[in-house]
């Protein structure tokens, strides 16, 4: 197939197939239903710049029919007792119905969120298909067990589900980000809400049908979008909710906490990053330079692992600077459609105002500038950007950007490296490239990141927990700690 055809090719499969066949109201108790709020969600496609679709808006009446539908499922045992079996078969078949409509999915998440297409179909859909397929086998892990006593009893320790679990997802990845709650909270024996990104709300829409075709009990998953500050809002302080698992900005989270205080259901946080990437003098410096454009850049910088730090030896600026520059200039910028681009545009116009303002603030400050920083034109498109001179004074230095905005630093010590490294309030990953293991043992002594990369960068396993702390936020998703998360323990004297 021509590559050039192929994005206009797709598009004619988004509008003349998927968009029409796409129920946009609020899944609810399994069906979708009309919302009670006669108000309109315009999603918009961040490349082309105009409306995709008109979506109905759910409202907080509409956020509370589906945490009665949620309650209702998990008291009355359909699925919470269901055998193992059942709930395994349940997320086995999601995750073949995923993989037979990767097309449709990746042309949907790709219109609406704007990453690349060869992103979503190569990475994204099929690492959401194979989360739901890995929690499948964790569906037996739900036991009862006895445990030794100091006295004549007979003690039981049973592990349950906790009830019923809001999921409040990002943009910026939100198939995936739903794979990563939902299939270890349905493996437990949970019901779930499912809210939406209100700017990237399509996928969900498909997944609600695909969980339908799946078999799941009426009621056991919810999907609806809305706004935060409306249904969000109302999810996190409904008194039926056990637990809440959010994605997002600390400012964010900081009304969860609070919004959710009354009856303190479980929270499980993961808030971003100040990620720092760390260059040393004995790395393969080709292959660390390629590693830092990818951990700067990818995903258009809107991702929350972002190397948007990168110290780099004083021994090795010149090359490395050479090397990041010319692959930063040789980056393709484009179409999100095309498989042969390599960064699509930003979500929307205030995100890439956000971005700007971060640049503008620098280098009124004293940065420098060696490669972009600028928006380009009618578009919503920020230029892959490399910042030196970065101080502590720039908003720039502290504060998580969210966009393909990087700041290079220079160390002549392993110490100095460190403590730079890790002079930061956020704690979610970091990389360090070295031959020297015994470096690595010390970063790892020195840093409290809770995922860290030796010689790579944006690796992401299912079986790895992934989470952070300060204001990376608290708890872990994926592998077993992301499904015992989703458990409560109860222990029985006989």
């Amino acid at each position: 197939m021509n590559i050039i055809d192929r994005p206009e090719q797709l598009r004619q499969q988004l509008s003349r197939k998927v968009l029409p066949t796409l129920d946009l109201r609020p899944f609810i108790d399994g069906d979708f239903r009309d919302p009670l709020s006669q108000e309109i969600l315009a999603i918009m496609d961040p490349y082309l710049m105009a409306p995709l679709v008109e979506m109905p808006m759910p409202s907080s009446d509409d956020a509370d029919s589906a945490v009665i539908a949620a309650h209702r499922a998990h008291a009355n045992g359909h699925w919470r007792l269901s055998s193992p079996h059942e709930r395994a078969a349940c997320l086995y078949r999601l995750a073949n119905l995923i993989e037979k409509h990767l097309n449709d999915l990746s042309v949907l998440e790709t219109s609406d969120t704007g990453r690349t297409i060869a992103g979503v179909k190569g990475w994204e859909i099929p690492h959401a298909a194979e989360v739901y397929r890995y929690y499948a086998g964790y569906a037996d892990r739900v036991l009862r067990q006895t445990i030794p006593s100091t006295s004549t009893n007979y003690i039981e320790v049973i592990k349950e589900p906790v009830g019923v679990c809001v999921l409040l997802i990002p943009w910026n990845f939100p198939f995936a980000c739903i794979a990563w709650k939902m299939a270890p909270a349905l493996a437990a024996g949970c019901t779930v809400i499912v809210k939406s990104p209100e700017r990237a709300p399509l996928s969900a829409q498909y997944l609600a049908r695909l969980v339908r075709e799946s078999g799941f009990p009426a009621g056991v998953v919810n999907i609806i979008a809305g706004t935060g500050k409306e249904v969000g809002a109302r999810l996190v302080r409904h008194p039926l909710v056990n637990k809440v698992s959010f994605t997002g900005s600390p400012a964010t989270a900081r009304e969860i906490v609070n919004g959710s205080a009354l009856h303190f259901p479980r929270l499980t946080l993961e808030l971003g990053g100040k990620s720092p990437n760390l260059i040393f003098p004995d790395a393969n410096i080709e292959k660390a330079a390629v590693g830092a454009v990818d951990a700067i850049f990818g995903v258009a910088g809107q991702n929350c692992c972002a190397g948007s730090r990168t110290f780099v030896h004083a021994s090795l600026m010149d090359e490395f600077m050479r090397i990041l520059l010319e692959r930063t200039h040789a980056r393709k910028l484009g179409d999100p459609m095309d498989e042969a681009t390599e960064q699509g545009p930003q979500i929307d116009q205030a995100h890439l105002d956000r971005i700007a303002s971060y640049v503008v603030d620098a280098l009124g400050k004293g940065a420098k500038c060696h490669i972009g920083g600028r928006s380009r034109a009618g578009t919503l498109f920020y230029e892959p950007t490399i910042l030196g001179g970065v101080t502590d004074t720039m908003a720039l230095a502290r504060e998580e950007v969210f966009g393909p905005v990087g700041a290079i630093y220079t160390f002549e010590s392993e110490e100095e490296a460190f403590c730079q490294a890790n002079d930061t309030e956020y704690s979610l990953a970091a990389g360090i490239w070295t031959a020297d293991r015994d470096r690595v043992e010390r970063f790892l002594a020195f840093s409290h990141v809770g995922t860290c990369w030796v010689n790579a960068y944006n690796q992401v396993d299912v079986n790895a927990p992934w989470g952070g702390a300060g204001l990376s936020g608290y708890g872990r998703e994926l592998g077993e700690p992301g499904f015992e998360d989703y458990l409560q323990t109860r222990s029985v004297f006989w």
